[in-house]
Order: structure tokens, then sequence, then C-alpha cells
């Protein structure tokens, strides 16, 4: 079913559908001094930042909590993202906890059109797994949207929901049951930032470095967006990478192992210190 916006165009899921929606009209301050763009932005890291959220803001069908007025959609939720990546959210919620890998090409420059051509060609020659069915939200490749450079967490801004786990719900701790368990393993480092990285394939970012090197950056993010490990990866890997926790290899792959620890996973990182047992232990 299509809902007509407050400027007369059809968009669907309705507005207020996603969780992050409706914590934007939830919190939003109509009296702020801040810049409504700069407001949306610091809502949205508060929004990554909550270990969960009211079950009733989930959706259950088309139903939602609250729906916006007509005033909440032209000022708040309208000019937050384009229609285009309301519908890339909808199909990450609809697939989240498999497991897929999303690629995000942050740079445009020199020939990196054709060398982004070719990392897809790669793929298919392989496997498909980036297949024109599905490319449309699995590869968010679009100079007008993702041209960040280097800076790639500029994405979480307007695409939270590549993070966090159980589909449209929003849940981002460590489960308490896998967390005893991982502690009491022979590597309770490890097994902790794996378990924190469960749901979610590395995101795989395609930045200037990637295409000068032919290695992607894979990065292992737990459900705030925060790095667990920072890797590499081959284009040619691509399919083992997405098929290795079916194979139970999750942590040994290479890429995984390779992967330098993110700064709050660190033994002392704010992550870290509160998560894995004291050495001592």
């Amino acid at each position: 079913m299509a809902y007509v916006t407050a400027t007369g165009s059809e968009v669907s899921p309705p507005w207020g559908f996603f969780p992050a929606e409706q914590y934007l009209i939830r919190h939003w301050d109509a009296t702020s001094p801040l810049d409504p763009a700069e407001q949306r932005r610091v809502l949205i890291h508060a929004f990554l930042d909550e270990e969960s959220l009211p079950e009733e803001w989930s959706p259950h069908g088309n139903s939602i909590s609250r729906a916006p007025t007509s005033d909440e959609i032209m000022e708040v939720l309208e000019p937050w993202r384009p229609l285009k990546l309301r519908r890339i959210a909808a199909e990450m919620c609809q697939n989240q906890g498999k497991g897929d890998l999303i690629i995000l090409r942050t740079y445009y420059g020199g020939d990196s059109d054709e060398r982004m051509a070719e990392i897809l060609e790669e793929d298919e020659l392989s496997d498909a797994f980036f297949n024109p069915d599905i490319q449309w939200w699995r590869v968010l490749n679009d100079p007008e949207l993702f041209d960040f450079g280097d800076d790639w967490e500029r994405v979480l801004e307007i695409l939270p929901e590549l993070v966090g786990q159980s589909g449209y719900k929003v849940f981002r701790g460590v489960p308490a049951d896998g967390l005893a368990e991982a502690r009491d393993s022979d590597d309770p480092v490890r097994d902790i930032q794996y378990l924190a990285s469960i749901g979610h394939g590395p995101l795989l970012i395609a930045d200037k470095e990637a295409f000068e090197e032919n290695e992607l950056r894979a990065l292992f993010l737990d459900g705030h967006g925060n790095i667990i490990r920072d890797s590499t990866l081959k284009p040619e890997n691509i399919f083992d990478m997405k098929m290795a926790p079916e194979r139970g290899q999750g942590p040994e792959t290479t890429c995984w192992q390779n992967g330098k620890v993110g700064p709050k996973y660190k033994r002392q990182g704010e992550i870290g210190r509160v998560l894995y047992p004291s050495e001592e232990a």
C-alpha cells in the first residue's frame, strides 16, 4: 500500500515506520537553536547509542505506534533522507540477522567506475552474490548519497539500519547468556568480539585506497556502529566471507584474524574493559 506524503508524493512504507523515524519525531525540539540538519544528526547519533528501544516502536505489518503529523513529515522526516534510502533501509531491516554483506562505495574519482565494475564482475563470475536483482540495496553506489571519502561513518547518519539486530526491532547489546559462555572460553577476548558482531557480515568499504590496492576495507561492526575489527578483503574472496558463518569458520577466517581491533574493543578501551574478564581472572 502506498502512502501520500505532505508534499503529495507516494511513499511506502509509511512515515514513522522505522524505529529511527519514531526516535526523531519523539525527540525533536522545534525550539532548538541547532540547525535542523544538525539536530537530526545529533539525534541519530543518540539513537545509535541506545541499547534498545520500546517494543511498540517496531512496526507490526503496516501499523505504527505514532503516526507523524504533516509538519513532522515536512520538517523532520522528508528532509532527512530521500525515498530511495527508505526503500534500502526497509530491505536491510527485512534481511537483518542473516549476515548479508553490504558494499559501501565512498570514492568516485579517477578510474573508480571501472574498478567498481570489475569488483562486481569478479563476484558475478564466482556466485552472482551481488547480482543485479539485489545490487540496488546491497551495493551502496551513488555519488550523490555516499561520496564520503574517508569518512565512511557518515553513512550511519542516513542509514542507521545498517547496524542493530533483530530486523525492525532495535537491539544492540551482547546477549547476556552468550557473554557468560564467551568469558569462560579459551579465548574470551576473541569470542566476545565475535559475539558482538553476530548477525552482521563485515561492511565492505570501497574507498580510494581500496581501489588502489584492490582490497576492500572490511569492517566488523557492533550494533552501535563501533568498529570491532578493521580488516581487508580481496574481491575474489567475497563469497568465502559470506559462507564463513554457515561453515562455522567465522572467527577462523583470515579476514577476521588479520583485523586490527577497534579502539573501543581494545582491552582498555571503553567497551573492552567492561566486557572482557580481568586479566587476573
